[in-house]
């Protein structure tokens, strides 16, 4: 799976990378705000908004009878090199189901060093699994991701998740309780997000996003 993984994402994205930020990395695509107000994480309702909205728009662009990939992107230490929030938790192993999650591939691997003493730092890991949005628990996995520099609110995703849609060639980026990223080939195929949801557009890019659109 790992070969064709990597030839749909040069035959039908580009060939693009997927590395935060991806708004910025990418020709087309949504900045949307998941925390309001910015970081109020003391206001009763901040989080609540977080999950309605991560939630709200992964289930406008994905149907439960969907297939989707999901891309783990991870760093693994060597010792004695440490990682911050190491002990996040490993998406597949914990909200995918069991069988299905036997299947998941690393299509890149690549070694990293310190720039002083040459010595090996780590490994930097992308896996990818094609499944049905039915046998994943998104949901958890976008409460876990909200979560990441809150540990102390409970499980939590310190690794980068993609999630994409191979018919719609869509990719949906939540990089944590701030915002998310959606990126398509098309502007075509995210001007329904655009209109729908314009409310939840970041502010700070939003001159951008209105120009991607032609509003502008």
């Amino acid at each position: 799976m790992s070969a064709d993984f990597q030839d749909y994402l040069r035959s039908n994205l580009h060939g693009i990378s997927l590395e935060p930020p991806l708004f910025y990395n990418s020709v087309i695509g949504i900045r949307f705000e998941l925390g309001v107000p910015y970081r109020g994480v003391e206001h009763p309702s901040y989080f609540e908004t977080v999950k309605k909205r991560s939630e709200t728009l992964f289930e406008s662009v994905f149907s439960e009878s969907d297939e989707l990939y999901i891309v783990r992107g991870t760093y693994e230490p060597q010792p004695p090199y440490e990682t911050i929030n190491s002990d996040g938790v490993n998406v597949f192993a914990k909200y995918v189901d069991t069988e299905i999650a036997k299947h998941v591939t690393c299509f890149e691997e690549k070694a990293d060093y310190d720039e002083d003493t040459h010595q090996l730092t780590g490994y930097s890991k992308s896996y990818s699994l094609l499944c049905c949005v039915k046998k994943v628990d998104y949901k958890g996995i976008l409460k876990a991701i909200g979560h990441v520099d809150f540990p102390s609110m409970g499980k939590y995703i310190s690794d980068r998740i993609y999630f994409i849609h191979p018919k719609k060639k869509i990719v949906f980026h939540m990089y944590d309780d701030r915002g998310l990223d959606i990126v398509a080939a098309r502007t075509e195929d995210l001007m329904k997000l655009y209109n729908e949801f314009n409310d939840w557009i970041l502010d700070y890019d939003r001159e951008k996003i209105d120009r991607i659109f032609g509003i502008r």
